[in-house]
């Protein structure tokens, strides 16, 4: 009786705690850079800053809160949606090129924007989700002078279309993502160990496996509550099959 009690409690604390927050999506890539350029993404290859150069390796970790989610600000596009995802534990974006970090700060949004099904160099319904930091933190020794002209960006597509079924901010990472884009950039002259350096921009492919989803640690503990209770439940029939006096045990 007792565990069937605990079961119980346990059910329902989970099932209170599902309504505190909507679906959080976290996930973490590693990846390569493949430019380092000033003066933009068409801009001039500079070899190498601070230690990042062509072939450095990273690792970029994203996690979302949709209930920190804002509405669609872009609503009338039924093909494109912009989401403003307000701060908390959970909205994060931290890009690690060999100890240099990007991360967006504590205090500042995530914006979130999604294309379903439209025209692009990769197919004619591409699906595409980008998660954006305006204004991170920078390495050591790294500065500009205006926080919002630097930004950190990963951004996923889809050529075949199935990824995303409307434009609405996902509520999970798709399995058909099938590429992956990290871009770090700078409208303007960013100061680094290495110099001052015009509009540099950071790029690199991600390695998109498959991460479990952080619920399934919880769905695991859901389910062996359930098995739980009816162990007991079968258990106590099966003694009061067995002892025609109904003796307890």
């Amino acid at each position: 009786m007792r565990l069937i009690c605990f079961s119980i409690m346990l059910l329902f604390a989970f099932a209170c705690s599902g309504r505190l927050h909507g679906d959080i999506i976290s996930k973490s890539f590693s990846g390569v850079i493949t430019t380092v350029n000033s003066g933009g993404q068409a801009g001039t290859p500079i070899g190498s800053v601070d230690g990042i150069s062509i072939g450095s390796t990273f690792t970029a970790t994203f996690s979302y809160d949709t209930a920190n989610a804002g509405a669609d600000a872009n609503a009338a596009n039924t093909s494109q949606g912009v989401f403003t995802i307000t701060p908390s534990v959970n909205t994060v974006l931290t890009v690690d090129i060999n100890g240099r970090i990007f991360q967006k700060t504590a205090v500042a949004n995530l914006t979130a924007q999604t294309f379903d099904n439209v025209v692009s160099t990769l197919s004619n319904n591409t699906d595409s989700l980008s998660i954006v930091a305006v204004g991170p933190s920078l390495p050591s020794g790294w500065s500009v002078t205006n926080a919002n002209t630097a930004s950190t960006r990963l951004t996923f597509f889809d050529a075949g279309g199935l990824a995303l079924p409307s434009d609405a901010l996902p509520t999970s990472f798709s399995p058909n993502w099938s590429i992956g884009l990290f871009n770090q950039t700078f409208n303007a002259n960013v100061t680094t160990p290495s110099g001052v350096i015009n509009s540099l921009y950071l790029e690199g492919n991600l390695s998109i496996t498959a991460v479990p989803e952080p619920s399934s640690a919880g769905l695991g503990l859901l389910a062996l509550s359930f098995s739980a209770m009816l162990f007991a439940v079968k258990r106590k029939r099966l003694f009061r099959q067995r002892d025609p006096n109904n003796n307890r045990h």
